[in-house]
C-alpha cells in the first residue's frame, strides 16, 4: 500500500495571493499473476509420482530428481519427461514456458545389460563342463540350446527359454551324460 502525495498551487485572486491545497490518495497494486500446474506421470502402478509443480504462466517448471530410490524401478533405466503418455517425439525441454496445466509423463526403457549364465554340467557329478556369460534384455525371454561337448551326450529338454525377470541370479542348466568308453579288441 503506497501513500501518493498530491499539491497544487493555485493563485487565489481573492485573496491575492498564491495558494496550495494537498490531497492523500492511496495507491494500491495489486499483482495477479495467472498459475499454472505441471503434474509429473512415472506410469507405474505403484510408483509414487513426483509433486505437482505450480508456476507463474510462462515461467518454466523444473525437472525432478529422478535419481532419488523411490523412483528406481527395477530392470529400467528412465529416459526423461514427454507431453504424451506414449513418449513420442522429443523429451520435454525443461526451458520451455509453461503457458496452461500439463501433464510430463516417464519414459522407460528395459536394461539391455540383464546377465544370465548357462552352465552345461555333468548330470552324475554335478561337475561344471562349460559356462557361457551372457546378457539380455529384462523382462524379455531369451532361448538356448544345448552345445555339443566332446564325449558328452546332451539330455533332454535340449532347448529351453529364460524370461530375465531379475537383474542378476539369471541361470539355464543343461545337463549332460559321459559317452560310454567304446573299446576295441583285436584278436
Amino acid at each position: 500500500q503506497l501513500t501518493e502525495l498530491t499539491w497544487t498551487v493555485y493563485w487565489d485572486a481573492d485573496a491575492e495571493k498564491w495558494a496550495f491545497t494537498n490531497e492523500a490518495t492511496r495507491v494500491l497494486e495489486v499483482e495477479h499473476a495467472e498459475k499454472v500446474t505441471v503434474r509429473f506421470d512415472c506410469q507405474v502402478t505403484g510408483m509414487t509420482n513426483p509433486p505437482d509443480q505450480t508456476v507463474t504462466k510462462g515461467e518454466k517448471a523444473t525437472a525432478p530428481d529422478m535419481t532419488d530410490a523411490k523412483y528406481e524401478r527395477t530392470g529400467y533405466t528412465f529416459e526423461g519427461w514427454y507431453e504424451t503418455a506414449a513418449c513420442t517425439g522429443e523429451k520435454f525441454n525443461f526451458t520451455t514456458a509453461i503457458n496452461a496445466d500439463k501433464t510430463l509423463y516417464a519414459k522407460w526403457t528395459a536394461r539391455t545389460d540383464i546377465p544370465y549364465t548357462v552352465k552345461y554340467v555333468d548330470q552324475d557329478t554335478n561337475v561344471v563342463l562349460k559356462t557361457e556369460n551372457k546378457t539380455g534384455t529384462f523382462n524379455e525371454t531369451v532361448h538356448e540350446s544345448a552345445i555339443q561337448i566332446s564325449g558328452y551326450t546332451a539330455v533332454a529338454p535340449t532347448s529351453k527359454d529364460l524370461k530375465l525377470e531379475n537383474v542378476s541370479g539369471n541361470e539355464l542348466i543343461f545337463y549332460y551324460t559321459k559317452d560310454p568308453v567304446k573299446v576295441s579288441y583285436t584278436v
